[in-house]
């Protein structure tokens, strides 16, 4: 905000020819601060230095316990105990997240049943990753669920894929196919001179799905229980 403001006033008492570095400086300062609250995110979770592993394959490895495959799919899972709510309390704030998140995603409610205590958001992470393999161009983007399960006090938070939507393009080329997350590496290794950018692009999802586990477990901690004062 120091630099933002500096920035702000800069504008205002320097010459005409000085505005484009200003502007600069201001992108770089809000840029900085976007970094450092999604960082903040990672710091307050078990994987806070998983992300900043040299070692795409070790990182992944770090991750593998907390995410499984089922059904053709790879699902994320955390459990969130020792929270001041009861069950439709959590119910309710996590409604208000997937209606009101959009740091990295927008989800729209697909599922909803207060009697079993859970509700499901489609979200999307969109061209979350990119990747030149000689002469192509690849973004990933992937379509998810965030599931909330509660109970008196507790909550179960997963998010499940099972396809990347990846678009290739090759000068005027253009080639759009849905990919099985299960099919490529590293959940099935076997891709040729793509395992490299497989191994990236489910490392950037897993980074952005923690991101979300971890975003929604700290608003739920930070919310205290509804009292009721009698008169």
């Amino acid at each position: 905000m120091v630099i933002i403001g500096h920035v702000v006033i800069y504008l205002f008492i320097c010459p005409m020819k000085h505005i484009a570095l200003a502007i600069i400086l201001l992108m770089l300062g809000c840029k900085c601060q976007a970094q450092e609250f999604g960082s903040t995110i990672l710091q307050n979770s078990p994987f806070k230095n998983t992300f900043n592993s040299s070692s795409v394959e070790d990182a992944i490895s770090e991750l593998s316990s907390i995410y499984k495959v089922e059904d053709g799919k790879v699902t994320f899972t955390i459990i969130v105990d020792s929270l001041p709510l009861s069950s439709s309390e959590i119910l309710d704030y996590a409604k208000e997240y997937l209606e009101e998140v959009y740091q990295h995603s927008k989800y729209e409610i697909v599922h909803l049943n207060t009697e079993k205590s859970l509700v499901i958001g489609s979200g999307e992470f969109f061209n979350f990753e990119q990747y030149a393999i000689f002469p192509n161009q690849y973004s990933f983007t992937c379509k998810h669920y965030l599931r909330i399960d509660t109970k008196e006090g507790r909550a179960r938070l997963c998010v499940y894929a099972d396809e990347y939507d990846i678009r290739r393009t090759n000068g005027n080329i253009y080639e759009q196919k849905d990919v099985k997350i299960t099919d490529v590496a590293p959940l099935n290794p076997d891709n040729g001179k793509a395992e490299k950018m497989y191994k990236k692009a489910f490392l950037a999802f897993a980074r952005l799905v923690v991101y979300t586990l971890y975003e929604l477990r700290d608003e739920l901690k930070s919310k205290q229980e509804t009292k009721v004062e009698e008169w």
